[in-house]
C-alpha cells in the first residue's frame, strides 16, 4: 500500500501540494488528472524518489518496483 500523509510540496515559491494524504491500496486502479502546473509531475517524482517533501511522509513498500513512461 502507498499512503501519503499530510504532504506538502513546494516548486520554487509555489505551494503544489499542501497537506494532502492518500492511501492506495494494491491492485487499485487510479487517474490523476488537474491543469497544466498543477503538481502532476511533481507528484510523480515525489513517488520515485526524486524529489523530496518539505512535509509530511511517504511511504511506499521498499519491495515494490515501480515503473513510469517519460512524458514528452
Amino acid at each position: 500500500m502507498i499512503t501519503l500523509r499530510n504532504i506538502t510540496l513546494r516548486r520554487g515559491v509555489k505551494v503544489v501540494l499542501k497537506d494532502a494524504g492518500v492511501v492506495l491500496q494494491p491492485g487499485e486502479k487510479v487517474g490523476l488528472i488537474g491543469r497544466n502546473g498543477a503538481g502532476k509531475s511533481s507528484l510523480f517524482s515525489l513517488l520515485a524518489n526524486r524529489l523530496q517533501a518539505d512535509a509530511g511522509d511517504v511511504e511506499i513498500p521498499p519491495r515494490w518496483r515501480m515503473s513510469e513512461v517519460a512524458q514528452d
